[in-house]
């Protein structure tokens, strides 16, 4: 409503002041007409000239103001009542019927015509004529009257009629024009509404799915709503999302698209493509049925235009959505923008959904770390503390029946005994130290890692050799180190099992500004990473895997050197920024 009463008074005030502007016109024509015959009959008094002058002086006046678009309320409605006043002044100097100044009538009836048009008119040239009657009664007999206000009524009326017809006939134009654009303007701003809705639902239907499929499907289905208008119909428009996979870009869902055409894959190395790609612009592309790549969709063959968006984020490419129309100059620019901000949601909502599905997949991952250590543990005591408990029990029980017979070899078999709980008793407090040092929480890793020596030495009787400075881990936060920790008992334990080695050396050094190098080394037996691979996937052994898997879990980077009879060494990079994280990722 608020629309159509903006355009109705835009309309109203756009007739009213183009007949105020011809009226001026006009009024310069009758006042000019006036003087010219009065000078050529000699009957100008200084009363007429004053008259004359005033109406020229305010003509002078509305002039201007309607040059610079200034006009005042009703300001048509007071023109008309001082042309009226400056008619009848006119007309009561003159005195007479038969002078020139009866045509100074002419001014009223001219600005009611132009300003209210066919009515105006009509009742102005009426109410002059009435109005000049009554005043020649004063000096013309009655009689007189009717034929001398013949021609001057006639001409009233003929020009009232026939300006006001005109008046009538360009508001009819004008509002006509008005009505045009009335429509065509409720229509953008429908159509812009309806786009805005649209997007908005995109956003959050978008945002809504975790599920690559969904989001894939949403973008097509309403960036379609978006595209289409009754204008274009809908079966001109086809489209669909390229994804790269193995072998290059796949079509991962489409919008009216032949069967085959899901089974093709472009490589996306040359054409509209392959500059979409590169660039990471969006491109318009005509006759696509003449693109190296874009021609093997038989989809599209029929398509004059086509529109190709980049899936790109960053340093992440995703692939690429493609639209193509029958119609070559459907895809404008308000198309343009509204597929260009649908590639970016979808952008958004894909990042979104990767990092959910790397989520789950982090946390299946973790939760395997833990299952395996559960199992780990279980066989550590299995091949530990179990069987030492049971072969105390065993010992015992002979002790027991040897007290009676020979209670020499019984008390022997007692020290054997004790000697074997006191070794039991040191594996399970190195187990329980692995498990949670306390040292770590209190002095950090250095501190743990010397515990973890001189436990490891005094359970196991092997000796590790601590080298680490201090400051390396200074600026590393409590959960890295844990994880470093364990991957160096892990590491640790792996060689005092296999490697028969005298001596292992655990180095903590700094290898960059933001990345810590951890080493661990012995002069053991070694052995061949391919047949220990082979070996690990055989027996389901965990060793080599669960490393892996807990440098994994800090961003880290691993590698490990080892030859038979030539020791092994593993070295671990563990980052203490993004950026050094990033950097090891790509090696």
């Amino acid at each position: 409503m608020a629309v159509f009463r903006y355009y109705g008074s835009v309309l109203q005030t756009e007739s009213v002041f183009l007949g105020e502007r011809v009226a001026a016109a006009l009024r310069w024509l009758v006042l000019l007409a006036l003087g010219l015959l009065l000078a050529a009959e000699g009957a100008a008094s200084a009363s007429v000239l004053i008259l004359l002058g005033l109406g020229a002086l305010g003509n002078l006046a509305l002039s201007i103001s309607l040059t610079f678009g200034k006009r005042v309320k009703h300001q048509g409605l007071y023109c008309l009542i001082i042309d009226s006043g400056l008619a009848l002044g006119l007309f009561y100097i003159g005195g007479t019927l038969q002078g020139p100044l009866v045509w100074a009538g002419l001014l009223p009836v001219v600005c009611a015509a132009l300003v209210f048009r066919l009515t105006g008119g009509l009742m102005a040239s009426i109410a002059t004529v009435a109005a000049f009657s009554a005043m020649a009664l004063i000096d013309v007999p009655p009689i007189e009257i009717p034929a001398g206000m013949l021609l001057p009524a006639t001409v009233f009326v003929v020009v009232g009629a026939g300006l006001g017809f005109l008046s009538q006939q360009l508001y009819i134009q004008l509002k006509q024009s008005s009505d045009l654009e009335l429509g065509e303007e409720i229509e953008r701003r429908q159509r812009e509404r309806e786009r805005a809705e649209a997007l908005a639902e995109i956003t959050s239907t978008l945002n809504a799915s975790l599920v690559f499929e969904h989001v894939l499907d949403a973008a097509l289905d309403l960036s379609g709503r978006l595209m289409v208008e009754p204008a274009h119909g809908p079966f001109g428009l086809v489209s669909c999302i390229l994804l790269f996979q193995e072998g290059g870009l796949k079509i991962a869902t489409a919008r009216r698209l032949a069967a085959g055409d899901m089974e093709r894959t472009l490589p996306g190395a040359e054409g509209a493509l392959q500059e979409v790609l590169e660039t990471g612009e969006a491109r318009l592309v005509d006759k696509p049925s003449k693109d190296p790549e874009l021609l093997a969709i038989s989809g599209l063959i029929s398509s004059e235009t086509a529109y190709i968006a980049p899936l790109r984020a960053g340093l992440d490419l995703f692939g690429a959505m493609v639209f193509g129309h029958q119609q070559s100059d459907f895809f404008d620019e308000s198309r343009r923008e509204i597929l260009d901000i649908v590639a970016r949601q979808v952008m958004v909502a894909l990042h979104n959904a990767q990092l959910y599905e790397a989520l789950n997949e982090e946390k299946e991952r973790i939760s395997g770390i833990q299952e395996q250590a559960r199992h780990q543990l279980a066989r550590n005591l299995h091949d530990g503390p179990t069987q030492s408990v049971a072969a105390i029990a065993m010992r015992v029980n002979l002790a027991r029946r040897l007290l009676g017979r020979d209670p020499e070899a019984a008390a022997e078999e007692l020290y054997k005994v004790e000697d074997l709980a006191r070794r039991t008793t040191k594996e399970i407090r190195h187990m329980l130290f692995t498990l949670r040092p306390q040292a770590l929480e209190n002095g950090g890793l250095v501190a743990a890692l010397k515990d973890l020596a001189r436990q490891t030495e005094d359970s196991y009787d092997q000796k590790v050799v601590l080298e680490a400075d201090p400051g390396s881990v200074r600026r590393m936060d409590l959960g890295r180190q844990g994880a470093l920790f364990y991957i160096v008992a892990e590491a640790v334990t792996n060689a005092r099992k296999h490697a028969q080695s005298e001596q292992i050396v655990v180095r903590v050094q700094q290898a960059e500004s933001d990345v810590v190098l951890v080493e661990i080394l012995d002069e053991g037996v070694g052995f061949d990473l391919q047949e220990a691979e082979i070996k690990r996937q055989a027996s389901g052994s965990l060793g080599l895997l669960t490393l892996r898997e807990r440098v994994e879990l800090i961003n880290g980077l691993m590698r490990i050197e080892s030859q038979k009879g030539r020791g092994t060494r593993v070295r671990v990079w563990a980052p203490l920024t993004e950026g050094a994280a990033d950097r090891l990722r790509r090696g």
